[in-house]
């Protein structure tokens, strides 16, 4: 996290939250934006920078707790406390972190003013003793402190939040082969790289020689660490051009669980380096996340070992669910997924391997795999006449598949490879790397459409989708998730949401699938709300590949 830039308060702006229903006498020399909570000051704040007013009646506990909120989520950020009432324990506010305390609103724009200038100075200061000189980034002795001031938040907010450490490398090697300039010219351009991709709420610092480290906060879900990880991992895909030359660079991260590790920041660091050693084993830029060793876990362990060879020994295969017309007579394609048969686990449930898949690093390697062996038998079975011209046959993108910044020529490369026209393919993403998307992903989205490649958004209404991504981005389906359609056709609320959904994406010009469709009820409610596509295991379990003409034959 960089520090902030001094605030120029030619035209001040004014971040407000009034709390216990106080009367705001807001300042009319400022611009000033009214935030409704703590969470929402903080992001409103990391948008655009400013002076953030915590306005109440008098003191209470609750202005203290979202003060030392407010300073530890954006300890940059210059606060000023104003007060319709003294009270006795206004020097307490100060303690918290507030620059100014004011009970006067003739004193506020002083106060502003003072606060920012006080701040900015403090922040200086800090910097000459606390930041890497070479990247800007925090160092150790900031990284410290910020990780422990992180799991003192984390052992009251109960969120999620993570570490992850980054080391480059064979880092020496690029001395010895080119200069010491270089190696500073690396990083100098990987800071900038990992910055790009973090939160400002986040913590990104250099703790070493070539070593990164970053502080994940209030993540949403425990799985959200591993996209961070593929983001960071994404970094080092790309060469680092120093004086014509192209050097391709190597890294490997290990990551843990605040949660995991007993809140100890020794721990929490002990637990990632101790994974940063396997990462370093797998190579190719590969990551690996700390789980500790229950029970669960040792199987989990079990099956890491396993799959590092399961490619290799052919225990991998594909299965292909088809998708159906609403009155299940005809195929419209069939979705590709992948299964493993271990000779000592059996037959190992995909929402076990994929995550080991995941946090292994694999999934990349995998996922391509599936991609072109999926392509490769829908070709054989055009050829073959046993595939309607106009089906299609869909494939899931990894998190970490679709950050990569070559994926459309990866993409297309395996398409010409096999000899598969884009027209044949659909590419499933899910919601979350919508939203995490950039220019970048939009960019790859309109290569892959205009080659013909349909794209569908996987598990609908399960996270966060912008209306405004759907609108803009070129998305030709959505799927709606089995927990949806499993009310549809039982009860009012179920029918009501999955008809929202369907009139939304139509709206929107998209056709819709539902997924998991297993009762009768459930086709023919779904055939009034005006559903175009369904799959599940009323129509087929998904089929080996030597059955898939079979059934299609069933349907023509």
């Amino acid at each position: 996290m960089a520090y902030m830039k001094p605030v120029q308060f030619e035209t001040p702006i004014v971040f407000w939250h009034s709390i216990d229903d106080a009367e705001p006498a807001l300042p009319r020399a400022v611009r000033v934006y009214l935030c409704e909570d703590g969470k929402s000051l903080a992001e409103s704040w990391m948008e655009s920078e400013g002076v953030i007013v915590l306005h109440a009646s008098t003191y209470s506990e609750r202005l203290a707790q979202i003060l030392e909120y407010t300073t530890q989520a954006l300890p940059e950020a210059p606060l000023v406390v104003i007060l319709n009432f003294p009270d006795m324990r206004m020097e307490r506010l100060l303690e918290l972190g507030a620059q100014e305390v004011v009970t006067n609103p003739a004193e506020l724009i002083p106060a502003i003013r003072t606060a920012a200038t006080r701040k900015a100075r403090e922040c200086s200061l800090r910097s000459n003793r606390y930041l890497d000189p070479l990247t800007g980034l925090p160092n150790r002795y900031l990284f410290q402190d910020r990780l422990e001031h992180s799991l003192e938040a984390h052992k009251r907010s109960k969120q999620p939040m993570g570490l992850v450490i980054l080391d480059l490398n064979h880092f020496h090697r690029l001395s010895e082969s080119f200069s010491h300039a270089a190696g500073d010219a690396v990083l100098a351009e990987l800071g900038e790289r990992l910055r790009s991709v973090t939160r400002k709420s986040d913590t990104l610092a250099r703790i070493g020689g070539n070593t990164f480290a970053l502080i994940a906060e209030n993540l949403r879900q425990t799985r959200n660490l591993i996209q961070v990880c593929e983001k960071i991992s994404a970094q080092l895909d790309v060469p680092v051009t120093f004086q014509g030359e192209k050097i391709k660079l190597s890294g490997s991260i290990g990551a843990a669980l605040a949660g995991e590790a007993d809140h100890d920041a020794g721990n929490l660091i002990l637990h990632a380096e101790q994974v940063l050693s396997g990462a370093k084993q797998i190579g190719q830029n590969s990551y690996v996340i700390y789980s500790a060793h229950s029970a669960e876990d040792r199987i989990r362990g079990g099956l890491e070992k396993a799959i590092y060879h399961a490619l290799d020994n052919r225990q991998i295969s594909m299965e292909y669910q088809p998708q159906m017309s609403m009155d299940g007579e005809r195929i419209y394609g069939v979705e590709a997924l992948m299964r493993w048969n271990h000779p000592v686990f059996g037959h190992v449930p995909p929402e076990q391997f994929i995550p080991v898949l995941e946090t292994t690093g694999l999934i990349e390697k995998f996922g391509m795999w599936a991609l072109e062996s999926a392509c490769q038998q829908f070709r054989q079975w055009l050829d073959d006449g046993l595939m309607p011209e106009d089906a299609r046959v869909s494939v899931n993108l990894t998190s970490r598949q679709f950050f990569q910044p070559d994926l459309a020529d990866q993409i297309l490369g395996i398409l010409d490879e096999v000899g598969l026209a884009g027209k044949y393919l659909t590419l499933e993403i899910t919601e979350a790397m919508i939203m995490e998307g950039n220019n970048r992903t939009a960019d790859t989205l309109a290569r892959l459409r205009f080659e013909n490649i349909a794209i569908a958004i996987d598990d609908f209404g399960t996270g966060y989708s912008s209306f405004a991504s759907l609108r803009t981005l070129p998305i030709d389906y959505l799927k709606i998730d089995r927990d949806f359609i499993k009310s549809v056709g039982v009860d009012s609320a179920g029918d009501a949401i999955a008809g929202s959904m369907i009139h939304l994406a139509h709206s929107l010009k998209l056709k819709v699938i539902a997924e998991g469709v297993e009762q009768e009820s459930t086709q023919s409610r779904l055939v009034g709300l005006g559903c175009d596509e369904c799959q599940g295991y009323l129509f087929s379990k998904p089929l080996a590949a030597e059955r898939v003409p079979e059934f299609v034959a069933r349907c023509a």
